[in-house]
């Protein structure tokens, strides 16, 4: 009987060699398919942070018994849209800019910031989230009655590295005011 023989040299060459030639490849396709699904996450987060935003603004602008529209900014990307709540609080929406440490480094971003009365004022957009036009205009009757306001938002998500945009989103919506609406 002869004894099993290890394999020779020339094997161990091409076995390296396949192993070298598979392995990048693997390696590239797990990279591409993570990079997609972070890309999908941060455009589903995009996504919900706008819809949260527009539906509040939709609901509050309905249910507002006062538009305080002197002191609002119409027509201007930097938007600020003041009303009253149904409890006559007076609400003030605006994009502020501030500075966010993000990927190592700090950064000037823009966010979206809501305050009521004299409270203190809340960040309504998260701080990875760079919003670049919040913009109200108004939309009027054949008589010059405000009837409604056309909301244009514009955001990017900033990459981990600070220097790239992971998603990006702008959304257009007409919300129609109630006719019981004053305007101020």
């Amino acid at each position: 009987m002869r004894a099993p023989k290890g394999l020779t040299l020339l094997e161990v060459v091409l076995y390296i060699a396949a192993f070298m030639i598979i392995v990048p490849a693997g390696v590239k396709v797990f990279l591409t398919i993570t990079h997609a699904a972070e890309a999908y996450r941060s455009r589903a987060t995009m996504e919900q942070t706008a819809a949260l935003i527009l539906s509040h603004l939709h609901t509050q602008l309905t249910e507002a018994p006062t538009l305080l529209a002197t002191s609002s900014t119409f027509g201007n990307d930097n938007g600020v849209l003041v009303y009253q709540n149904p409890a006559l609080e007076t609400v003030t929406i605006r994009l502020a800019s501030t500075t966010v440490t993000f990927g190592g480094s700090t950064h000037a971003i823009n966010r979206l910031q809501i305050q009521i009365d004299a409270a203190p004022s809340v960040w309504v957009s998260a701080n990875t989230i760079n919003v670049t036009k919040f913009r109200f205009d108004p939309v009027y009757d054949s008589l010059a009655v405000l009837r409604g306001v056309n909301i244009y938002l514009e955001a990017f998500m900033l990459a981990p590295n600070a220097t790239t945009r992971s998603a990006s989103f702008d959304s257009q919506t007409a919300i129609a005011l109630p006719p019981s609406l004053i305007v101020l």
